[in-house]
Order: C-alpha cells, then sequence, then structure tokens
C-alpha cells in the first residue's frame, strides 16, 4: 500500500485535469484523448482503489479471510461429488475473487459525479462509505451461509445431486393471453440429477422449489436446502408426504408479512419428488429442521434471539432450529433465552391435512367448475390435477333444527358438564421447541452431533397408518 491517502491521489487526479485543459469532463459528456485519458484513470482508479483500502481494512481482510475457506471446500466438493461447478451469485463471486475490485466498482460513478461537478467530495465519502458498509456486511454474511451449507452437504456425506428447474414468472407470464405473473396454476418439474450445485436462484421464482437436493449416504434419505423467496404461482398439486402451512391465510393474518422465515430450511424425505416444492403463493411446506446463520460478533448481544423465536412460530420445523454463530455467545445467558420458549397455541399456525394423491396415481377428476378464491381448493384444468386441503364440515342447517327439535321433546335429563377434550401435541411437537445454539466458527465439526440428533429420528415416508 502506497504512503499516499486517497485524498492525495484525489488530489493529484484534480491537478492533473487543471494542468490538461483539453480534457473536459461535464455530466452529459467527456472528452479524453490518447495519453490524457490514461493518466488520467491511472490516479482516477489509484484513488478509487486507496479509499477502499483505506475505508475498509477490515472488510478487506475478511473477504480474503472467507475466501480461502469456501475454495477449500469447494474444491472438495467438486472432486468428491464429481461436479462440473458450483454456481454463486456473480457479485459473491467477485467478492470471493477480487474483494478490492468488488467494493471499487461501486465508487467509479460516484467519484465521476465529482469531477463533473454534480456531487462533491464529501457527499462521495460519506455516501459511499455508507453503500460499500452494508453491501460487505451483506456479502460477508452470503458467503458465510453459503460456507456452511457446503459443508453441511459434506457432513452429511451427500453421493448424489439432483435439481428442480425453475421458471422465471416474469418470462413464462408474457407468453400466455390474459394471464398475470401471479394467478397461474402450474405443475413443478420433476427433480433430475446435475452435476453442478447451484446456489444463485433468481428472486422471481414461479414456484419455490430447493436450490438443490442431494442423497444422503449418512441417513439413506433425500435431503433438500431452501432459503425463502416469495414465490408468484399456484401449485397443482402437493406431496401427501408432507405438511402444508396456508401462508397466504393464516400466516398473513397471524404474523403479517415482515421478518417470518430462517436463514435456511432443511427439508428430508425418501423420494425426492415429496420435496420438489417448497412453497408457491398459497402454501408452504412444513420444514424439519430451520438454520439461522449468524456471522457478526455480538449479534446475541444485540438483538436477542426473539427474531430466531418467531421464524419457529410461523414455520412449526418438525425437528427444531440450529443457530450457526460465528463467534462465541453467553452460553448461560443463550440458555434462559432459549429454556422458556414453550409454543403458545394461540401463535400456532393450524394445519391443513393434504389430501393423499400419489405423483405416482391417476388425480382425481373434477367436473364442475371450483371457485378459485375458496382459499382450500386448488385445480389444475389442463391435467385435471385435483388437491383438497381438508376443513371440518358443518352440518346441513335443516338437519341441525331438526335435531334441536327432537331434543326439545324428549325428556330433559340433568346435564352434567363435561370438560372438553384438548387434543394432544396436535402439531406434534414437544411442549419446548428445540433450539440448538453452535459456536461454529471455522469448525464444520461441531454441526455433527446436532444434526444427528435431529434428523436420524425422523421416521421414513410414507408414515405407517
Amino acid at each position: 500500500m502506497s504512503d499516499k491517502s486517497w485524498k492525495d491521489y484525489y488530489s493529484d487526479t484534480v491537478e492533473y485535469v487543471k494542468n490538461h485543459p483539453q480534457i473536459e469532463i461535464k455530466p452529459k459528456s467527456i472528452v479524453m484523448i490518447g495519453d490524457d485519458r490514461v493518466g488520467f484513470y491511472e490516479l482516477f482508479n489509484k484513488t478509487r482503489n486507496s479509499f477502499i483500502e483505506e475505508k475498509f481494512a477490515k472488510e478487506l481482510k475478511d473477504a480474503k479471510e472467507i475466501s480461502g475457506y469456501w475454495n477449500e471446500i469447494a474444491d472438495e466438493l467438486t472432486a468428491s461429488l464429481n461436479l462440473e461447478e458450483i454456481i454463486i451469485d456473480r457479485i459473491l463471486k467477485w467478492y470471493l475473487t477480487d474483494p478490492l475490485d468488488c467494493f471499487a466498482r461501486d465508487t467509479f460513478d460516484p467519484l465521476f459525479h465529482v469531477f463533473d461537478g454534480t456531487s462533491t467530495i464529501d457527499d462521495f465519502e460519506k455516501d459511499v462509505t455508507e453503500k460499500i458498509a452494508a453491501k460487505a456486511d451483506k456479502l460477508y454474511k452470503d458467503a458465510y451461509k453459503n460456507w456452511a451449507s457446503l459443508q453441511i452437504i459434506k457432513i452429511l456425506d451427500a453421493d448424489e445431486v439432483y435439481e428442480v428447474h425453475n421458471f422465471s414468472y416474469r418470462d413464462e407470464a408474457t407468453s400466455i393471453e390474459n394471464s398475470s405473473a401471479t394467478d397461474r396454476v402450474e405443475p413443478v418439474p420433476e427433480p433430475g440429477i446435475v452435476k453442478k450445485l447451484d446456489f444463485d436462484f433468481a428472486n422471481d421464482c414461479s414456484h419455490l422449489t430447493p436450490r438443490l437436493i442431494f442423497h444422503s449416504k449418512r441417513y439413506d434419505r433425500m435431503v433438500a436446502l431452501r432459503d425463502f423467496y416469495n414465490p408468484r404461482w399456484r401449485a397443482n398439486r402437493y406431496s401427501k408426504n408432507q405438511e402444508w402451512i396456508n401462508r397466504r391465510y393464516e400466516i398473513k393474518e397471524k404474523f403479517g408479512v415482515k421478518d417470518l422465515y430462517p436463514g435456511m430450511m432443511i427439508y428430508v424425505a425418501d423420494d425426492c419428488r415429496d420435496l420438489r416444492l417448497i412453497a408457491d403463493t398459497q402454501f408452504i411446506c412444513r420444514p424439519h429442521i430451520n438454520v439461522e446463520f449468524e456471522e457478526k460478533p455480538n449479534w446475541f448481544a444485540e438483538k436477542g434471539i426473539s427474531s430466531i423465536k418467531r421464524h419457529a412460530r410461523v414455520t412449526i420445523p418438525k425437528c427444531g432450529t440450529i443457530i450457526l454463530s460465528k463467534y462465541p455467545f453467553d452460553a448461560e445467558k443463550m440458555s434462559e433465552a432459549i429454556l422458556p420458549h414453550e409454543i403458545d397455541p394461540s401463535t400456532m399456525i393450524r394445519q391443513y391435512e393434504v389430501k393423499k394423491i400419489s405423483y405416482r396415481e391417476e388425480p382425481e377428476v373434477i367436473e364442475e367448475p371450483v371457485e378459485e378464491e375458496h382459499p382450500n381448493i386448488s385445480v389444475e384444468d389442463n391435467d385435471n390435477s385435483v388437491v383438497f386441503f381438508n376443513e371440518p364440515e358443518e352440518e346441513p342447517v335443516e338437519e341441525v333444527e331438526k335435531a334441536v327439535e327432537e331434543v326439545v321433546e324428549e325428556p330433559q335429563e340433568e346435564a352434567v358438564e363435561e370438560e372438553p377434550e384438548e387434543e394432544e401435541n396436535p402439531w406434534g411437537l414437544e411442549p419446548e421447541m428445540v433450539i440448538k445454539p453452535i459456536e461454529l466458527g471455522w469448525e464444520p465439526e461441531k454441526m455433527v452431533q446436532a444434526l444427528d440428533d435431529l434428523i436420524r429420528p425422523i421416521p421414513p415416508y410414507p408414515p405407517s397408518d
């Protein structure tokens, strides 16, 4: 690193422009010719890079550290699974490959605006510092999350990888007449074996399908990993071996629309087809495990685990929640925060029972048209597939009135008031929801016991009657 500061390089660049009057930098036009252009950009880029090196020395160090850990596990899985590639978001790739260039990209236009007179050097320093600080935090979190995800794949001893093709609702909706992006009912594609791990998932997803599905030799089960994005299409059928929560009505009504889902959800099944749909516009599949990623040093002292508990109340993970913390936390206070986490029935989501229609069987056909706004029925006209989400049926009014008349005519005995029977564990949960905090750091072996404790007891699918 040079002894000069970024402001020294900035002053040198300003002086260079003054000494070369043929250079013109205006809001709508730039004139630079030959050597003048080379000389200007040499000083201009030194200003940008020096700014990043001074302001974000720690962030650059952190990026280089995590890049080393990422490359190590990525190379290992690429070899063991015979992968062609591991795909990640392009900006995250810049961050892991060359963090200085990744951050400096955000300085180019703002610094040019200083030279064309539409901004000041003070505004540049303030605005760009804020923007890059936020960007560095997000990229580090994403990198740590992806690194931990690869470690989970390794721990579970993956030997075969599957992918469910996911359509972009933006691209697909335009080809259908009189169809909006959010009212379509479509089948979810079958999973297929692939030679890649794809973590670069578009936000404009049609159905929410897994980032990846893999076979775990450790448990001889199929495992899917997924973080949440908002899907735009409805599925035409749902796995009978999964439980489905009505996110459009129940979750929105009880919890609103913000801070609903964990950093990642883990699903386990025996058939990869049971894992191909995670959510659509109406339902979300109840996960087996929630995984929360905390990469900041003082996260627990600053915010506690109230948000993590909220995610658990929304998604009701069958096995529990794992917290992967990059830094140590106060174990005693963490235990105190976890222990009072009892299930409050008033905050729980009512579960809908999915009518058992296998992907292998012929679907039931509905001849009469079905009102689409009914919250518990979805229909696909193209292949006549239908799934019912059952609710208790009300008795016809006439039969109820007749029964009342019969009771009135009979001699009345003194009624004995009975306590209503309370359904025991209606969601199959223990009185306290399991939360396992782990001081992970860069030691993935610390996850092994927690994953074993939560995944091994999962019964085989389909469940016996």
